[in-house]
């Protein structure tokens, strides 16, 4: 089969490559999916990079998203699973091989069906994002007529909190900075109350909304950018979840504001949490995302030379390896790197169409941004435009050669 994999850390642009390995074959309670798409998340950049420790193996595939269909069955599992089209999520957790392939193996419980009227972009849309946002919801305990503020509401968790957690019932505060199309998409996702933090108090209006007790359960994508005033907005005996504190990586905390309002605070790395608790949050999302496709999206195509309807795209990121094009996920299918001078082709076409849900499909196309190369995702998909990068894997047509996946 054709593979994306490197052999060593460093810039996509440097050690990524596009080349033929040997087929895997699915062990006890295994399957082998042939994948249809590919979702990049930060973690397959951080690990390519080298901020994730050594290499686990000599050769690592990445790819921890996915979407297929089951092509064999390993020992243990049901064989009429085969045929089955399936969404994918932890696919290269503890193991060298991932999604970023023509077939991959994974223990069949990282394999969720995905309805037949729903595309592969979809379901490889979910994985690390939507299991997330899920789990550190659930944290917070029975959201129902609850109030909640999600921050970063128009990134890939945290908009998928934003559905998740309206679907559980709660009353959505999220919060968005910059642009006005963060706050509309946002919205999209269905928050009830928007606010700019560059413009607006966010302690303020959470006060306001809630009579000055605070939110049961707040979702928060920078810890360290809030620790000043989270105490006040969490309500006593509430609880705080968080996956990042990028603006403050080393925060102080003044605990006693926090200890004697009984505020819990916990951290959200999705790969270390109990398995019961993966489940738990998987089955939520099968359930609720399948069952409750409310929020339509429209995806804008990427810039290449020519039109094309299947074609998805996101900002431009700083740093130019990342700066990339790709056709669909079909016989012609492949992923090519821009000059690095200019950035992406002088053409660009713009194509839309929707999808069920609003998914932040914009995550699949997490880059390294930014003179430090940190990697980040995307914003949710309706904010995506024309002339930015967009990369997905597909079943065939592989390109051979250098960096065809640069954005991984």
């Amino acid at each position: 089969m054709k593979a994306a994999y490197y052999e060593e850390p460093g810039a996509a642009v440097n050690v990524l490559r596009v080349g033929e390995v040997d087929d895997p074959a699915p062990g006890d309670g295994e399957v082998l999916v042939r994948v249809h798409v590919h979702g990049v998340n930060p973690t397959d950049c951080k690990r390519r990079a080298g901020q994730r420790g050594r290499l686990p193996s000599p050769r690592v595939i990445p790819g921890y998203d996915g979407a297929g269909v089951i092509e064999t069955v390993g020992t243990g599992v049901d064989s009429g699973r085969v045929g089955q089209r399936v969404w994918l999520w932890e696919a290269a957790h503890q193991k060298w091989d991932g999604a970023a392939a023509e077939l991959v193996r994974l223990p069949a419980s990282r394999a969720m069906p995905l309805p037949e009227d729903a595309n592969f972009a979809d379901g490889a849309s979910l994985g690390v994002p939507a299991i997330t946002a899920c789990h550190a919801l659930m944290l917070g305990g029975p959201l129902e007529g609850e109030m909640v503020i999600v921050t970063g509401a128009a990134g890939a968790v945290c908009n998928y909190a934003v559905q998740l957690a309206k679907r559980m019932g709660a009353t959505v505060i999220g919060t968005v900075r910059g642009e006005d199309n963060r706050a509309e998409d946002a919205r999209h996702a269905g928050a009830d109350h928007v606010v700019n933090t560059d413009r607006e108090s966010l302690k303020e209006v959470a006060l306001d909304l809630t009579d000055g007790k605070g939110v049961r359960t707040m979702i928060d994508v920078d810890l360290g950018a809030h620790l000043d005033y989270a105490w006040r907005i969490v309500a006593q005996n509430g609880t705080i979840a968080s996956f990042g504190s990028a603006s403050n990586p080393a925060p102080v905390i003044d605990w006693p504001k926090f200890m004697y309002r009984n505020i819990r605070l916990n951290g959200v790395a999705i790969f270390e949490v109990p398995e019961a608790a993966k489940q738990r949050a998987v089955a939520y999302v099968q359930r609720k995302v399948w069952k409750q496709a409310t929020f339509g999206i429209t995806w804008t195509a990427a810039t290449r030379s020519t039109p094309s309807p299947r074609r998805i795209s996101g900002r431009k990121p700083a740093d130019p390896e990342a700066r990339c094009w790709w056709r669909s996920a079909r016989a012609d299918n492949f992923v090519r790197p821009t000059n690095h001078a200019g950035g992406p082709p002088a053409s660009d076409a713009n194509s839309t169409r929707s999808s069920p849900f609003a998914a932040p499909v914009a995550r699949m196309l997490s880059h390294t941004s930014g003179a430090s190369g940190r990697p980040c995702a995307l914003r949710s998909a309706r904010r995506l435009r024309s002339g930015s990068p967009g990369i997905i894997t597909g079943t065939s047509g592989w390109a051979g050669g250098h960096a065809r996946t640069s954005a991984m």
